[in-house]
């Protein structure tokens, strides 16, 4: 994966955000940080629909609250477990 994030690097991207599933998710930064954020895991998965979108969206809207980068991270796991415990017949 070094490989690949240095060409993306080199393009102009200032952060990789790595989603790893039930393993977490880390955030690779043009500077050389790499911040981890183990998975927070949900007692009673009912759908993971959608994870994934929810994930992005949370990290997006803590980066433009003006949370650091590993709050953000941390805000964005949050999120997606929350999710996982809802019906998707809901509206959040």
């Amino acid at each position: 994966m070094s490989d690949f994030v240095s060409v993306v690097f080199m393009q102009g991207v200032k952060q990789v955000l790595v989603k790893l599933g039930e393993r977490g998710s880390l955030l690779l930064t043009e500077d050389g940080n790499t911040i981890v954020q183990p998975a927070i895991l949900a007692s009673n998965v009912v759908d993971t629909t959608g994870a994934g979108d929810t994930f992005t969206a949370a990290y997006a809207v803590a980066l433009v609250e003006g949370q650091s980068l590993a709050e953000s991270l941390h805000f964005a796991s949050n999120s997606q477990t929350y999710g996982f415990l809802c019906e998707r017949d809901i509206l959040l």
